[in-house]
């Protein structure tokens, strides 16, 4: 999505300001986990970095912009490191925190944790034909807070309701669920899988699924089409597990609120 989202900047900048692609020059560190702040070599404060805020800090001995951000559903920050430094970087953090379990992990294990904390995935779980309205995260939309593109077209989402939910499902061992797959109940088709795996730190496998508006609630039943056949599903409530980003969101939240 890089030159889609450069081209929009771009386009929507305004006057004066200037836009600078430094994806190249950059390399990214996800340090994620309860324990994370606990076992980042930094020098920098990361009790005074907010979630979803940054800062200025040498890591390992090595400079780095970080930020309170992730995509596993745990707290943890992500490392903005020049690229010609980025390994030296990560062999300090694996060597800091060898003694306390620290391990490298790949796409394959943060897809999960990302689906896990019911994180969306662009492409998978919405794009552009997809409101945040639709993929319940009305939340994000501030309708208040002044004029911004698309706030008109969202507030008639908003009054009307939107035409679709994203819904969370609970499958049987086995059972994984692919993006696409039918999802019906009482023998009407309702929508389609948008993202499935299996749960290891859960035992089972889990699902979004893109549904009719109000068609699904939480412990409804529900079938899914897995190879070839039709596998039943439970609906659950979102997240499907509750991480550490949240929990240490609202304590920064009580203690500064």
């Amino acid at each position: 999505n890089r030159e889609k989202d450069l081209a929009w900047m771009r386009a929507h900048s305004p006057a004066g300001v200037e836009i600078e692609d430094r994806t190249f020059e950059l390399g990214l560190i996800a340090f994620q986990g309860p324990r994370a702040q606990e076992l980042l070599p930094c020098d920098a404060d990361l009790d005074a970095v907010p979630y979803f805020g940054w800062g200025h800090g040498s890591v390992a001995g090595i400079d780095a912009l970080i930020s309170r951000t992730g995509y596993t559903g745990e707290d943890g920050f992500e490392l903005f490191i020049a690229a010609d430094r980025i390994g030296e970087a990560w062999d300090a953090i694996l060597d800091h925190g060898k003694d306390a379990g620290v391990l490298p992990a790949g796409l394959g294990a943060r897809d999960a944790a990302r689906l896990e904390a019911a994180l969306r995935l662009w492409g998978n779980d919405m794009d552009e034909s997809v409101n945040p309205y639709e993929a319940g995260l009305g939340w994000t939309v501030k309708l208040d807070k002044g004029d911004f593109l698309g706030r008109e077209a969202l507030q008639k989402v908003k009054a009307a309701g939107p035409h679709r939910q994203l819904v969370g499902l609970k499958m049987q061992p086995g059972d994984i669920a692919r993006h696409g797959a039918r999802v019906s109940a009482a023998g009407k088709g309702l929508g389609a899988i948008t993202s499935g795996t299996h749960s290891f730190f859960l035992g089972y496998p889990i699902a979004l699924a893109m549904v009719e508006a109000r068609s699904l609630s939480v412990g409804d039943r529900a079938v899914v089409e897995v190879r070839g056949r039709e596998a039943p599903a439970e609906v659950v409530k979102l997240p499907f597990y509750r991480g550490s980003a949240r929990s240490h969101s609202e304590k920064k939240e009580s203690r500064h609120g």
